[in-house]
């Protein structure tokens, strides 16, 4: 009985705890980002995304011929709709 009491009391604590916490987190998340979406406009005009995805087409192609495969961009619907 006694071990029941602590444990609803400690879970009681630790809600209320956590309701002051989850505030906190939310203002933190309104105010700072931790992701790059809001930089996509940027790296679009200056040109880093057509770069990136060149790059990786000339990987993807070094990797096939190595393996005496077919480049991907003959017949991949994809890489022609990233262009």
């Amino acid at each position: 009985m006694h071990l029941t009491s602590t444990l609803l009391i400690v879970a009681l604590a630790a809600t209320a705890l956590g309701h002051d916490n989850l505030e906190a987190r939310r203002e933190f998340l309104a105010t700072y980002t931790n992701n790059l979406n809001h930089c996509a406009s940027v790296h679009k005009a200056s040109g880093l995304e057509q770069r990136a995805i060149k790059r990786r087409e000339e990987l993807a192609d070094k990797l096939l011929a190595s393996r005496n495969l077919q480049s991907m961009a003959a017949f991949s619907p994809v890489v022609i709709c990233l262009r």
